[in-house]
């Protein structure tokens, strides 16, 4: 279904655990729980295209891009009046969305590999992350850029860096006899 974008309402107070501060937000001082979120002003209004400071958003889907670009078209780069047109956003997120597209674009053209998130590690990928590790185990410390641009061009230094140290505690674990923390 149509997913609204709800930066026009607050985000909840701050707190360790997330249900609970959702559930903060929806009740009220008399501890009434709140009706769900209205969504945004239709498009044209006043308040569509401005996002509250401190604002929840959502993902861009594909249909979010088409629109995007299909204001673009008609408006060229008038950011404010762009996100007058997509409810929901803002003028720098609809220009920040653009230039991330376009970028994936000349990537894609260049023959580049594009990034996909959340992949597995797959039990071969893990062998060579150990044996590309192995030379900087007795040094300072470890370059995590040298190995992904060598071996990961499609993951990024950060998911190298924490996919090593999981495999680190994971083996440091399974010596020790220790369950993992929670």
């Amino acid at each position: 279904g149509d997913e609204w974008w709800y930066e026009t309402s607050p985000k909840p107070p701050a707190s360790r655990d997330g249900a609970s501060a959702a559930m903060a937000s929806a009740v009220s001082d008399e501890g009434v729980v709140a009706a769900a979120p209205t969504p945004p002003a239709a498009a044209g209004t006043a308040a569509a295209g401005t996002a509250a400071a401190g604002a929840v958003q959502r993902r861009w889907t594909p249909s979010d891009d088409a629109a995007l670009r299909h204001q673009v078209e008609l408006l060229g780069h008038k950011w404010r009046e762009v996100s007058s047109q997509l409810p929901g956003t803002s003028a720098s997120s609809c220009k920040n969305r653009l230039t991330l597209l376009q970028r994936a674009e000349k990537k894609a053209a260049a023959g580049e590999p594009s990034r996909q998130q959340n992949v597995p590690w797959t039990v071969a990928e893990e062998n060579l992350l150990a044996r590309a590790v192995e030379p900087y185990l007795t040094a300072a410390s470890i370059d995590y850029s040298t190995i992904r641009s060598s071996y990961f061009a499609y993951r990024t230094k950060v998911e190298v860096m924490a996919k090593w140290q999981n495999m680190c505690a994971m083996q440091k674990r399974r010596l020790t006899g220790q369950k993992r923390r929670r």
